[in-house]
Order: structure tokens, then C-alpha cells, then sequence
């Protein structure tokens, strides 16, 4: 069962990559013991305040205050993108039950290349990358009911 410290990083990593596709200039999220805000200034790099006991800013640099030297975000280290479904429907990261799933922690994955199946309305569809990266997160649980736009897939982008 993951802790409340991965439980935090993962909520973080996908509140910043929503905040970063829509373009939004300023989101503010309270909830999971901490609060989050995220600022966009002049640059298009983001600005990010963690607070959990006190506040701590890191910059989109990921240079910070000696304060937030132990609570410095993972986004702010890598260029990480999350991979989103374009559908409702049930979650498979294999073909069937008896097969290899399509990626695993660690893979790296080509634009286009199938990462996962969503059946909706007894079709399967095939979920490609749509970035090239190394999978570093695997959000939903095989079998799982997802929403459109639900995060499935934290890529590493970059240095691939």
C-alpha cells in the first residue's frame, strides 16, 4: 500500500502536468494534507509553492530556499508528461489476461507505439504515446474504470 509521501508526489505530478495543458495562469489546490499552488509568470515555465507544515518555494529551475532543500517536487527536476485517455471505459495494460502487459516501469516508449487498451461500449481501444519517454508511473490498476481524460502513464521526456 503506498504511503502518504508517494501518495502526495503522484497527486502533485498530476495537478502541475493538468496545470501545465491548460494553460491555466494561476490554480491553487488544497487537499490530501497539503496545499499546492501554481503560478505561471512571464516565462512558460511555472512557478510552484508547496506547503505541507510551513511554505516552500521552488522555482521552475528547482533551485529553492534552504526550506524547501526536503520538499523539493519530482517536477521540477524532470521534464515529466502524463499520458491521458481520451475515453471513459475499463483500463487494461495487456491484451488479454494470458498476455504480457504492453509496458512496464522503466520501458521506453516511442510516439505512436500502444501503451494500453480502454474498452468503451465492448470495443477495445488501443491507447498510444504520444510523446517518447521512459515510463516512470503507471497510474491506474489493471482493470480499473477510468474517466476521459483520467492520467494513465507518467512519461520521462527528454533524455531518451
Amino acid at each position: 500500500m503506498p504511503d502518504d509521501k508517494s501518495e502526495r508526489t503522484l497527486l502533485i505530478k498530476q495537478v502541475a502536468e493538468l496545470f501545465d495543458i491548460s494553460g491555466a495562469t494561476d490554480l491553487e489546490f488544497q487537499g490530501g494534507g497539503f496545499s499546492l499552488r501554481l503560478k505561471r509568470g512571464g516565462s512558460t515555465s511555472p512557478s510552484v509553492e508547496l506547503s505541507t507544515t510551513g511554505a516552500r518555494l521552488i522555482d521552475a529551475t528547482g533551485k529553492s530556499s534552504d526550506a524547501a532543500k526536503s520538499v523539493q517536487p519530482p517536477i521540477a527536476n524532470k521534464e515529466l508528461h502524463t499520458i491521458v485517455s481520451g475515453m471513459a471505459g475499463t483500463f487494461f495494460r495487456s491484451p488479454s489476461p494470458e498476455k504480457d502487459p504492453f509496458v512496464a516501469l522503466g520501458d521506453t516508449v516511442s510516439i505512436g507505439q500502444t501503451i494500453c487498451l480502454v474498452e468503451a461500449m465492448k470495443m477495445l481501444n488501443e491507447i498510444e504515446a504520444d510523446r517518447q519517454g521512459i515510463i516512470v508511473e503507471i497510474l491506474p490498476d489493471d482493470g480499473a474504470t477510468i474517466g476521459a481524460g483520467a492520467p494513465l502513464f507518467v512519461i520521462e521526456v527528454g533524455n531518451v
